[in-house]
């Protein structure tokens, strides 16, 4: 039931971070949720990562880079209301499950879960003061979300839970909707400079095949950018996300596997792989729809400044807010509707990445 032992003597008290839906499998989340762990442990602490399978983990094994992806179901009709119901109380009995295994001194820390999952994690009833949420779903604008989001708060003032974000700017919008506090927490980084040296540029993708990474826009972005870089080089990770139409990557994947200097890894990642792909990069395409990102974090954005790549981010979007206002180095704003921008941006992070960046540093610390 345990995947990620940090924990510094049998006997001390353990912080659960308990981790929902595919967080082992996706190569960017699981290295999030291990340098947390380390993070706790270089404060004296222990740490226990959990991936339960009642709460959409395979299984409690090693990670799988195969997941199957249950059929869609009508949401609206019986069906659907009927599988929802029996999906919250899977969930809340497993988060039951996890509380009643923890040691009187320890805590709970749930994060990278949907509201579903967290409205399971408060109706599980928690132990007084000892758990924590970090909330990072990227819908939080959508009605159902926010009073999904209320419901949360709600039950965290009868509980003493403590309820967190990735981003000042987050932390604010939460706490204006709810009238609940909302604190921040930095994202735990390791900084590097050791972009490995290549003969051509790479550039990298890792948002899998969703659409509201811009998965799609990769075969026009690729092209723009060997209008003027020709010898550029790309590495595509692709995976399937169970929450996005069948198929809607098909076109864009055919077209992708059909370029020649594009490298594309299908599936998930190990995270010592994932952190070599990112390294290997000197910069990292983030095509993200505005419209989602607007407020949203990113973790792939901040992994790719701490490890010595730029970052091509969108306009009007948190990294571009985050970016102009603390004056980012390495990381690149631009419209990505607009070829001859992407062009002049790959052209750019070509002798930004690996630079120096205390700006970054600074920013990544909070």
């Amino acid at each position: 039931m345990r995947c990620g032992d940090f924990r510094l003597t049998s006997s001390s008290p353990v912080l659960h971070i308990i981790c929902p839906a595919m967080t082992h499998l996706a190569g960017h989340e699981a290295v999030y949720t291990e340098k947390l762990a380390h993070t706790v442990g270089e404060n004296g602490l222990s740490a226990l990562i959990h991936y339960p399978a009642a709460l959409g983990a395979p299984s409690f094994a090693a990670p799988s880079r195969e997941t199957d992806f249950p059929a869609p179901v009508d949401a609206r009709g019986l069906a659907g209301r009927i599988g929802r119901f029996l999906a919250e109380r899977q969930r809340r009995k497993a988060f039951a499950s996890l509380y009643a295994a923890m040691g009187p001194d320890d805590a709970a820390l749930i994060h990278t879960a949907d509201f579903a999952s967290l409205l399971s994690a408060m109706a599980a009833k928690p132990p007084q003061g000892r758990l924590a949420l970090i909330c990072r779903f990227d819908h939080y604008d959508e009605p159902g979300a926010i009073e999904a989001l209320k419901r949360i708060a709600d039950q965290a003032r009868t509980s003493g839970t403590a309820l967190l974000t990735d981003s000042a700017s987050l932390s604010a919008d939460f706490s204006a909707l709810t009238g609940y506090p909302f604190r921040t927490v930095a994202p735990p980084t390791e900084f590097t400079r050791e972009v490995e040296t290549k003969d051509a540029p790479v550039f990298g993708f890792f948002g899998g095949g969703r659409p509201q990474k811009g998965f799609e826009r990769l075969p026009g972005i690729i092209e723009a950018i060997r209008g003027l870089l020709p010898e550029a080089r790309f590495l595509i990770q692709y995976y399937p996300h169970p929450d996005d139409p069948p198929g809607s990557a098909q076109d864009a994947l055919t077209r992708l596997r059909a370029m020649e200097g594009v490298e594309i890894v299908e599936g998930f990642t190990a995270p010592a792989v994932h952190e070599h792909m990112v390294r290997r990069c000197v910069a990292v395409l983030l095509p993200y729809d505005r419209k989602v990102y607007r407020r949203v974090t990113s973790g792939i954005f901040v992994e790719a400044l701490a490890s010595g790549a730029a970052a091509l981010v969108p306009q009007a979007s948190w990294m571009a807010n985050e970016t102009e206002q603390h004056g980012l180095e390495r990381a690149l704003v631009l419209d990505f509707h607009d070829p001859d921008a992407i062009a002049r941006a790959a052209v750019e992070a070509g002798t930004r990445h690996s630079r120096a960046a205390p700006n970054i540093e600074r920013w990544a610390a909070g």
